[in-house]
C-alpha cells in the first residue's frame, strides 16, 4: 500500500464513496467489446484490450472523439450505441472477489457510488448481485451535467449524503478518479488490479493519497478503522 504524506493528519472518516467499472466490477473486457462494436458501426479500426487501457479515459465519449467523430455523434450516438449494444455481454460481467467481504466489513458506515456507467445498467446489476442495500446513494451517468474527472459528481454525492468532501474517501480504478477525488477535497484511493482499467504506473503517476491492490485493504488506513 501506498500512502502519501499528504493523508497523516486527516482525520478518520465514516463515508466511503466507490466507483463502479474496475472497483467494484469486473467490466473491463464487456466494455472493450462493446467499443470495438461502436468503433465498427462507423467504420473505425479497433483497439486491442492492451490497447483500449492505454488509450481509455474519461469521460467515456472521448474515446469515440479521439478517432474523429464530432462532439455531438460521440456524446448521443455514440453513447446510445453503447447502452443497446452492452446487453450483449453484459452477462460478463462479474463482481470482484474482494468487494461483498469489505462491504460487509464497512457496512456500519455511510456508502456510496459515484460511476459514469448508464443508470439502467447500474441499478440493473447491483439489484442482480443484492449488492444495493449496501449504498446510501448511488449517482449514474444520468444524474450529474458533468462527469469524471468533473469533481462536480463526486461533490453533488458528497452533499446529498449530508457529509463535507473533506470528510469523504473515494475509491477509484483510473487517473481521472484520483483528480475529481482530489479536485472534490476528498482522500483519493486508486486500487490497481489486473483488470483495472488503469495500470499501476499510471495510477501511481497521479499520485493517490492512497494506492492498493485489495478492497480490504480499506480496513487498514488509519483514517477508516473498523
Amino acid at each position: 500500500m501506498n500512502r502519501s504524506a499528504a493523508t497523516t493528519n486527516l482525520l478518520r472518516t465514516d463515508t466511503v464513496l466507490l466507483d463502479f467499472s474496475g472497483t467494484l466490477v469486473n467490466d473491463l473486457r464487456p466494455t472493450w467489446l462493446t467499443t470495438c462494436n461502436v468503433l465498427t458501426k462507423f467504420g473505425k479500426p479497433v483497439p486491442t484490450i492492451h490497447e483500449f487501457r492505454e488509450m481509455f479515459r474519461l469521460p467515456y465519449w472521448s474515446i469515440f472523439k479521439d478517432y474523429g467523430l464530432s462532439d455531438h455523434v460521440a456524446k448521443t450516438t455514440c453513447l446510445q450505441l453503447y447502452k443497446k449494444l452492452f446487453k450483449k455481454y453484459a452477462w460478463q460481467v462479474s463482481v470482484f472477489a474482494d468487494v461483498k467481504p469489505i462491504l460487509q466489513t464497512l457496512k456500519e458506515k455511510k456508502l456510496g457510488i459515484v460511476s459514469q456507467t448508464p443508470k439502467k445498467i447500474l441499478e440493473t446489476f447491483l439489484a442482480g448481485k443484492n449488492l444495493k442495500n449496501y449504498f446510501s446513494k448511488v449517482t449514474s451517468l444520468e444524474d450529474t451535467a458533468e462527469q469524471k474527472p468533473s469533481p462536480l459528481p463526486l461533490l453533488l454525492t458528497a452533499e446529498q449524503l449530508g457529509r463535507d468532501p473533506s470528510e469523504v474517501l473515494y475509491v477509484g480504478d483510473m487517473t481521472e478518479d484520483v483528480i475529481a477525488a482530489k479536485n472534490a477535497r476528498m482522500i483519493s484511493v486508486a486500487i490497481s488490479r489486473k483488470h483495472s482499467y488503469h495500470t499501476y504506473p499510471k495510477l501511481l503517476s497521479s499520485k493517490p493519497d492512497f494506492l492498493i491492490s485489495d478492497l480490504r485493504e480499506l480496513t487498514s488506513l488509519e483514517l477508516l478503522q473498523c
